[in-house]
């Protein structure tokens, strides 16, 4: 196996792990396909294990008659928010809890009365829609498509790994095509 050849190969598979694409790569993404972080809010219940909660849009305004549902994994309870967007469940222990209303996901570990730590909510506010911004966006909108575009495939292992074996690929077969010197025609 020639020099050349290995050289060729290195240089090919370092292309490769940088276009496959890392969905082909990698198993299943997560639920939320990993680009809104989960909150985790924590809600002390009230006497008789009561979680109150009112559901908003972005604007503050109530959201009116939605579904909202919480589940433990075990158990799930369904119900609707009044005309004010408030609603309640009743008999909950602590725990922790996911409910979903008006499209959205909130994980809650509440607490039974007297438990929680200090900085527990007494009730829950879920924010339908809401947006959630990150500091490091640059507000440009070509800088901030390069960073959310470039934030999933450098966490790939075998891209990140590509772009580490090239930086070491390129300067070794430099150095060595100027070991060998200028080839004389025979």
């Amino acid at each position: 196996m020639s020099l050349r050849y290995r050289r060729s190969c290195a240089a090919w598979t370092a292309v490769a792990a940088l276009v496959i694409q890392p969905q082909l790569l990698l198993a299943a993404p997560l639920p939320n396909d990993g680009t809104e972080p989960i909150r985790v809010v924590d809600v002390e219940l009230g006497t008789n294990g009561v979680l109150r909660g009112q559901l908003v849009d972005r604007q503050g305004r109530q959201l009116p008659i939605s579904q909202v549902q919480v589940t433990n994994g075990h158990q799930t309870r369904s119900t609707y928010s009044n005309k004010q967007g408030n609603f309640l469940f009743e008999g909950l222990v602590g725990s922790t809890y996911q409910v979903q209303a008006a499209g959205n996901l909130q994980i809650v570990r509440a607490w039974a009365k007297g438990t929680a730590p200090p900085k527990a909510l007494d009730a829950l506010l879920i924010v339908h829609d809401s947006d959630i911004v990150l500091g490091q966006h640059c507000g440009s909108p070509v800088c901030g498509n390069a960073i959310r575009g470039a934030k999933h495939p450098l966490s790939n292992p075998f891209i990140l790994g590509g772009i580490v074996a090239t930086a070491v690929a390129i300067p070794v077969a430099i150095h060595n095509r100027d070991k060998d010197g200028p080839v004389s025609p025979n």
